[in-house]
């Protein structure tokens, strides 16, 4: 279920490009009864000048840059990510979340 989650959220949020990425501050530890989720937007170039918005619901979670990572630990259940692509209508997914996993959405313009 995990792997298909994270799949889901990769190919809806994602696409296919080569990429690169700056070096972040990154952690694998998950709090207790929390899920860890990790917003990756490698650097692709094209579209590289937007800082994207990153939305839990209403909370408010950080700028997306080209080439960094968030990592956002939450309750686990339902959530709806999102994020401001600017000039285009919000993309979003919407994920079930169990405590102690992982997940990886990644995001390019």
């Amino acid at each position: 279920m995990k792997f298909a989650v994270t799949m889901l959220l990769a190919v809806s949020l994602f696409g296919c490009a080569s990429a690169k990425m700056e070096a972040v501050l990154r952690t694998d530890v998950i709090e207790p009864g929390k899920a860890l989720v990790n917003f990756i937007r490698p650097s692709v170039f094209i579209g590289d000048g937007v800082t994207f918005e990153m939305w839990d619901g209403d909370i408010f979670v950080g700028l997306l840059k080209p080439g960094t990572m968030i990592q956002h630990q939450v309750k686990p259940g339902k959530h709806t990510f999102m994020v401001d692509l600017k000039n285009q209508p919000w993309s979003h997914v919407k994920a079930n979340l169990q405590a102690g996993e992982s997940y990886i959405t990644l995001r390019r313009i």
